[in-house]
């Protein structure tokens, strides 16, 4: 924790500003409908996968999920609000 705290820190005219342990840059402005920016790009509000991971995945906008490890069998989760058991 005290790591993180002693990374450089802004926040000044409504811009936060902070700089990761690495080395990353992270930009959010209050009161403004300006998106967020991670190393200066624009965050990606609708990427093509919710989760990526090597353990779960899940397409953006499914109802699916699938957690996978490789001494198991896959597990796929389904989400729809609209099934009933």
């Amino acid at each position: 924790m005290k790591s993180v705290k002693g990374n450089p820190f802004t926040c000044a005219d409504g811009k936060t500003t902070y700089t990761s342990e690495a080395g990353d840059t992270y930009e959010y402005r209050s009161k403004s409908k300006t998106v967020p920016r991670i190393n200066g790009h624009a965050v990606d509000l609708n990427p093509p996968r919710t989760y990526d991971s090597p353990y779960l995945t899940m397409q953006h906008g499914s109802d699916v999920a699938t957690i996978r490890h490789p001494k198991h069998k896959d597990l796929v989760l389904n989400f729809d609000h609209r099934r009933r058991p």
